[in-house]
């Protein structure tokens, strides 16, 4: 079979790429600035050279068409998105008129499937639900245009299966942890000061020191996707995944276990995003679970930019 991965040579899009390479399918990684030094990192030069990269906007409809007609693809997993929520005109264009393109091609083209990353920040913050764990079809109610965008996606992908019988699934995920983070935005100074510099021997300071996340590490949402890409007809269309709930001091505290001589300042603050959430149906239809503990992921992550350094 033949993918798409849209933004495959970005930090979700790289894994997503490992996996199907490695199960034996052809890839196509369609990226508005490749870069594969992520899969090579991931994969080695060998598997990386099997990776057809195409320079493409997601934004360019036309070039999206030409992309898929000329590789004969057959399924494709968006992640292309950015999340830079302080220029709405810019994220409204790549992660909703983007996203739109994704869908029209691949109703145009006759694809069978579309999975796609949204993300838990559709739901904003916890206070505006009664239930402790937020259900997996309960009302958005995002802070930001990122969150709004994702929201607006989910919409977009279940009007295309209404009207046109498009075997869309998406797949809300949580705070997604671990080597490569390429796009901007907190999540990447979270990782640079909470994980990289401290492996790197330098002192962290972590932004919103007081608060929890639900983290999920990056081999888990890599592998969500190639699952949702793959799986057959299903009751629901947009599913949340997570991981495990850790508070931001939990993580320091299993860090410096790992690092004694490790320098991390919590700066107080919470941003108040929600973290507990149902994931019942992603596990009763699709079958997901999270196969990595934080303490997995954590020592994995500290090997990689290790890794990374000694290669630099």
């Amino acid at each position: 079979m033949t993918y798409l991965v849209t933004g495959g040579t970005g930090f979700i899009g790289s894994y997503v790429v490992r996996i199907l390479i490695q199960d034996g399918e052809q890839v196509v990684a369609y990226d508005v600035a490749p870069d594969k030094s992520l899969l090579k990192h991931l994969m080695g030069k060998e598997k990386s050279d099997r990776v057809i990269v195409i320079p493409g906007d997601i934004t360019d409809l036309a070039h999206l068409i030409r992309s898929c007609q000329e590789h004969n693809v057959e399924t494709v997993i968006h992640t292309a998105a950015v999340l830079v929520a302080e220029n709405p005109w810019w994220v409204t264009q790549v992660n909703c008129v983007g996203t739109l393109n994704v869908l029209e091609a691949a109703r145009i083209l006759g694809i069978k499937r579309v999975a796609m990353t949204s993300s838990v920040s559709v739901f904003g913050p916890p206070d505006r639900y009664k239930e402790e764990y937020i259900s997996n079809g309960a009302p958005h109610f995002p802070r930001n245009i990122y969150g709004a965008s994702k929201s607006f996606n989910e919409a977009c992908a279940m009007q295309y299966f209404t009207d046109y019988g498009l075997e869309t699934i998406t797949i809300r995920l949580a705070h997604v942890y671990g080597f490569g983070r390429t796009n901007t935005g907190l999540g990447r100074v979270i990782d640079e000061e909470l994980f990289t510099k401290p492996a790197l021997g330098k002192p962290g300071s972590v932004p919103y020191g007081d608060d929890t996340h639900n983290f999920i590490y990056i081999e888990d949402a890599a592998r969500v996707m190639v699952m949702a890409s793959r799986v057959g007809k299903t009751r629901t269309r947009a599913f949340t995944a997570g991981g495990g709930i850790h508070s931001t001091a939990e993580i320091a505290a299993h860090i410096k276990s790992l690092i004694p001589n490790a320098e991390i300042n919590l700066l107080p603050g919470l941003m108040g995003w929600a973290y507990k959430f149902d994931t019942t149906p992603v596990m009763e239809e699709i079958g997901y679970r999270p196969e990595w503990t934080i303490e997995q992921g954590v020592k994995q992550f500290i090997e990689d930019i290790r890794k990374q350094h000694r290669a630099a």
